[in-house]
Order: C-alpha cells, then sequence, then structure tokens
C-alpha cells in the first residue's frame, strides 16, 4: 500500500477476509487496510463500506483505526459535497479515543468541521 501498489495489495487481499484472523486487532487492521486501499483506487462506496464497518466493530477499541476510518469516511463525505454526512463522521472520528494518533486524528476531524462551516 505504502509505495502504491494498490492493486496489488487489494487482490492480496481480498483473498482473506476479517474471520481468518484470531485477534480483534487484526481483524480491524484487515477492514481498515480494505478501506483505505480501495480508497485510494477511488472505488469511494467500497471504501466506506470497509471503514465503516471498522467503526462499527473498533469504536471502543483503544487502536486508531476505528478513528481514522470514521475521518476518512469525512474526507470521502466531503469531497463528494456531502457536508451534512462529512460533518457527522468528523464528530463520530471525535468521538473516538484512541491511544495512538488522537491529537492528530482529532485536529485533522476539527479542520474538516471548521472547513465546512
Amino acid at each position: 500500500f505504502d509505495g502504491g501498489y494498490y492493486e496489488r495489495a487489494y487482490k492480496l487481499l481480498s483473498k482473506k477476509s476479517a474471520s481468518d484472523f484470531s485477534k480483534k486487532q487484526y481483524k480491524l487492521e484487515f477492514t481498515y487496510r480494505l478501506g483505505r486501499i480501495t480508497h485510494k483506487m477511488k472505488r469511494s462506496d467500497e471504501a466506506i463500506a470497509f471503514y465503516q464497518q471498522t467503526v462499527n466493530n473498533g469504536r471502543e477499541e483503544t487502536w486508531f483505526y476505528a478513528c481514522n476510518s470514521a475521518l476518512q469516511i469525512g474526507h470521502i463525505y466531503e469531497d463528494a459535497g456531502r457536508k451534512q454526512q462529512a460533518v457527522s463522521f468528523y464528530k463520530t472520528c471525535l468521538s473516538i479515543k484512541p491511544d495512538e494518533y488522537k491529537s492528530s486524528l482529532h485536529q485533522k476531524a476539527k479542520a474538516g468541521i471548521n472547513r465546512l462551516k
């Protein structure tokens, strides 16, 4: 993914499912990574579905996956001109309290809300 090999990464991950992983953290990372990959591939509906699954299953966890997923859904909706939905997901991001990257993710969500005022 980091090298821009989105198709290759998607093909690798699409052979798996979240149930292939035993730990909850890995299940969340799996759906999060598929969201990131499909987002970069400009497959917004698919990305939103993966991100939403991550938010639904991880909002109470301490990992950053759900928080960043909510932020990314906000970006997708903002880019599509769907301001109300974007603000809603930016607020969802702010409601999630991960141990890692909290300040950065929350700052980006606040900036998104401010842009859409």
